[in-house]
């Protein structure tokens, strides 16, 4: 349950999916192809990253916090080796380039689904764990449900997220991953406006 411990975890089989990643493309001749390395890391560089990290490493899902776990810094290591970039070059830019999201997407939507399966669960004992930890998120900000509707700020459905997950209803899917893509956005806005504005 703890998100360090749960971060070390997801981290050696991330590594080991980028070396049999890189031993794929050494046996098949795909080194000189970016483009292809790209798409291993993606499809199995990432899940491989996912493990026992996906809904408990909520210390990570807040704005500002995007590349501030250990995994995030490594999976940013490998685009900037396919890429063939310095390490000075900035983390927006190496994902934007890669056509990529921050690990901090994939996370945060397991945390939401995680949460609404909870909802419909079969099993009550989890049901009554939910509804008591969510009681506890109104007086302590370090249980789980607390964190992940504080992790909501800067969304621009934030109150309404909020709202349904401490009154234990269904956060719509769709429309928290759309506003979860238009936050790691805000870089790009913020920059286009600073340029315009010169």
């Amino acid at each position: 349950m703890n998100p360090k411990i749960a971060e070390e975890h997801a981290v050696q089989p991330y590594m080991a999916a980028q070396s049999r990643i890189s031993e794929f493309a050494k046996n098949h001749d795909k080194k000189g192809r970016p483009h292809a390395m790209l798409w291993l890391s993606k499809v199995y560089g990432i899940p491989a990253g996912m493990y026992a990290n996906q809904v408990w490493g909520t210390v990570y899902l807040s704005e500002g916090s995007e590349f501030g776990s250990q995994l995030q810094k490594r999976h940013l290591c490998s685009l900037r080796r396919i890429l063939g970039v310095k390490n000075s070059t900035t983390n927006w830019a190496v994902l934007k380039e890669c056509s990529q999201e921050p690990l901090q997407f994939f996370w945060f939507r397991a945390s939401i689904r995680f949460f609404n399966s909870m909802l419909d669960s079969n099993s009550e004992t989890l049901r009554r764990v939910l509804k008591a930890d969510l009681h506890l998120a109104s007086f302590d900000s370090s249980c789980w449900s607390a964190q992940v509707s504080n992790a909501f700020n800067g969304l621009q459905g934030s109150a309404m997220f909020k709202q349904k997950m401490l009154r234990g209803t269904k956060v719509p899917m769709r429309e928290f991953i759309c506003d979860l893509c238009f936050r790691h956005l805000k870089v790009w806005r913020e920059l286009i406006f600073h340029v315009l504005a010169q």
